[in-house]
């Protein structure tokens, strides 16, 4: 396997203050459209595009040594969805000449990957989560947007409908807390104007979807993450803007401003790990390959 070492004598790098953003040296290509997905002290980056070409490498990044390794090819597609459960990576959906719904796992302990059973539509620019043995994917782009949720058993490998949410939406951030998921605006239509910054959160239990507040900003394209208790939002500003950064508190119901990010960019690959938040390439006139990270 190819390992890139990142930082003076690989040993990794220290831990910066809550509330900053700090810049990383990177090994894979430049890529939009790309997924960032971690589970346990590993991230890994898969797909994207550039130049027009979808791309199927697969990278493994350890924070505490702060080293890239290549991983085993998986399909060549970009605006996938992702999301760890133990040692697997769950990849659901994306584009290669048409949408895809299938669902792909890769093992990180074996690098391998599984192709496990078709969900019932096909999305891209979607958005996935796991609440224990249960994925979630809801909306995103098919024939056109969408707003149905849908539910994959690992165990079983069934996929089952839930109760449709509020408006048609792609491009969205998602993410789960306790037995709620939470949908964050994203893109209703691809007008300008078109994208909105409601968040709603949906009960696994009741099967009932609630609207909460609004947040702070619109995005291009979000992404909602979990730290402890509190939910964490960035994504891309249309207005050309710094990535602005925002934490949610469910028990207040409310919004708190956070540190902005690097420079404009779009279709950026993001996730996080262990109270950090990790940002990878996006595209700005050129696909790009740099790697940022906030510490919440």
């Amino acid at each position: 396997m190819l390992e890139i070492m990142l930082s003076s004598g690989g040993k990794g790098r220290s831990r910066p203050p809550s509330n900053t953003w700090g810049s990383l040296r990177v090994g894979p290509p430049a890529r939009n459209q790309a997924v960032l997905a971690s589970t346990g002290s590993k991230i890994y980056l898969f797909g994207g595009v550039n130049n027009g070409v979808n791309l199927q490498d697969l990278w493994e990044y350890t924070p505490s040594t702060d080293t890239w390794e290549k991983k085993v090819n998986g399909q060549a597609i970009r605006q996938i969805c992702a999301v760890g459960v133990g040692n697997f990576i769950y990849v659901f959906g994306g584009y290669t000449t048409a949408v895809q719904k299938s669902l792909r796992r890769y093992d990180t302990i074996n690098n391998v990957w599984v192709i496990l059973t078709d969900a019932p539509v096909a999305r891209a620019a979607g958005g996935i989560t796991a609440i224990g043995n249960k994925l979630y994917i809801f909306g995103g782009s098919g024939t056109g947007s969408t707003n149905d949720l849908w539910c994959y058993d690992i165990v079983t490998n069934t996929w089952g409908q839930l109760a449709s949410g509020s408006a048609n939406r792609y491009a969205y951030g998602l993410a789960s807390l306790g037995n709620k998921l939470y949908v964050y605006g994203g893109g209703l239509t691809a007008a300008p104007g078109g994208r909105v910054k409601d968040l709603w959160s949906y009960d696994t239990i009741d099967d009932v979807w609630t609207r909460l507040a609004d947040g702070l900003f619109t995005y291009i394209n979000a992404f909602l993450g979990v730290h402890g208790d509190k939910l964490y939002l960035s994504g891309a500003r249309a207005d050309g803007s710094l990535i602005p950064m925002s934490r949610y508190d469910p028990v207040l119901n409310t919004w708190m401003e956070l540190s902005p990010g690097p420079s404009f960019r779009y279709d950026q690959a993001m996730t996080m790990n262990n109270g950090q938040f990790y940002m990878f390439g996006g595209y700005s006139s050129v696909s790009l390959n740099d790697f940022w990270a906030y510490t919440a």
